[in-house]
């Protein structure tokens, strides 16, 4: 296959045109199966025009079923090509493309090639570059629906770790199951602007259970008993919004060289810093622990309490401290057990054994 050929198969998802353009007048024409392609679409020999669905025309009513799914899609006024699969079979259309047609320089292959543009300067148009949609039917048989689905069927061998600083652009042989940037070509005079946001979840009169769902299995161990489920690099932050346009809490790293994590585990929460996994901090039903000195900026207040609602002074308590707020005695003896029904506020400790005046 020429260059020229392996171009046009490439290109089997541009919309085709209606009548004959420029396009279509100057490039032979190259059949790729039953699709001619910039033409007609041809079946068992029998050669159905643009604006012409496989085995059924546009004024048969049989089909409307597709316009009662998608209103305006089964229009000869705005698709250029209609294709049905009249089986439910593999697919409707297929879009294929290999690497080893093409024996010349380097070049993008792309099996599936979308382009839309928006350039129309009085009318506001909502330009989309691709649209899928399903409808689940009330009483259909449901075993799986998806709206889309990128599979990579990997044989080459063990990829590379992607990480925030890897070489993606054009390519550092990154296996991946789906890519999106915004695009910004350099040195060509022309002004490009960022883009408001690379994924949207929106809503449209319904929500989804989730947001974004990893299953359990479907990502590899990082070598650290752990996997790597979302990778970000320093100060790529995640940011809370309290209301339209009033970003509120945001938690993100600027460490370049430190390690640190937050573990929560089964009713406790731990905090590890260092390359050696120092536990400062561990959080659990009723106990904070703090593995090393605690440097305080400001007053420590403690919670007041009666005598008789001290906690247990066990071996659990040891070296506790807490103050009373009705100890008998306005003047108490350092040091001597503690005893209520009085109204001196006074810090007392725990030995142990029993709670003394501190």
């Amino acid at each position: 296959m020429t260059n020229h050929s392996r171009f046009a198969a490439l290109w089997l998802c541009v919309l085709l045109p209606a009548t004959a353009s420029a396009l279509d007048r100057a490039q032979p024409r190259q059949k790729i199966g039953p699709v001619d392609i910039l033409g007609s679409v041809t079946v068992a020999g029998t050669s159905f025009a643009p604006h012409a669905s496989i085995g059924k025309s546009f004024t048969d009513p049989t089909s409307n079923w597709v316009n009662d799914n998608l209103p305006g899609a089964y229009s000869p006024n705005r698709v250029q090509q209609f294709v049905i699969s009249p089986n439910g079979g593999f697919s409707a259309v297929v879009h294929a493309a290999r690497t080893s047609d093409n024996q010349g320089a380097i070049d993008n292959v792309l099996s599936d090639t979308c382009l839309s543009v928006h350039d129309n300067p009085t009318v506001a148009h909502l330009n989309w570059c691709r649209y899928t949609q399903v409808n689940l039917k009330p009483g259909a048989a449901l075993s799986l629906a998806l709206g889309e689905e990128s599979s990579v069927e990997n044989r080459w061998g063990t990829p590379i770790k992607m990480d925030p600083f890897g070489n993606f652009n054009p390519g550092g042989k990154d296996i991946a199951g789906l890519r999106i940037n915004a695009i910004g070509q350099f040195n060509n005079g022309l002004t490009y602007y960022p883009i408001s946001s690379y994924l949207e979840f929106t809503y449209n009169a319904q929500r989804a259970l989730n947001g974004i769902t990893f299953e359990q299995e479907s990502i590899a161990d990082n070598g650290r008993g752990t996997k790597d489920a979302i990778v970000l690099g320093i100060n790529h932050a995640l940011q809370w919004y309290g209301g339209p346009a009033k970003p509120s809490w945001r938690l993100f790293s600027n460490a370049q060289t430190g390690t640190g994590q937050i573990i929560m585990g089964d009713n406790k929460f731990d905090i590890f810093i260092g390359s050696s996994g120092e536990n400062p901090v561990s959080i659990a039903p009723n106990n904070v622990t703090i593995n090393d000195k605690l440097n305080v900026n400001g007053v420590v207040q403690l919670t007041g309490y009666k005598v008789s609602a001290l906690p247990d002074c066990t071996n659990n308590n040891t070296g506790s401290f807490a103050f009373v707020t009705d100890a008998s005695s306005s003047s108490p003896i350092y040091y001597s057990s503690v005893s209520g029904g009085g109204s001196t506020r006074i810090p007392v400790f725990c030995t142990g054994a029993a709670w003394v005046y501190h």
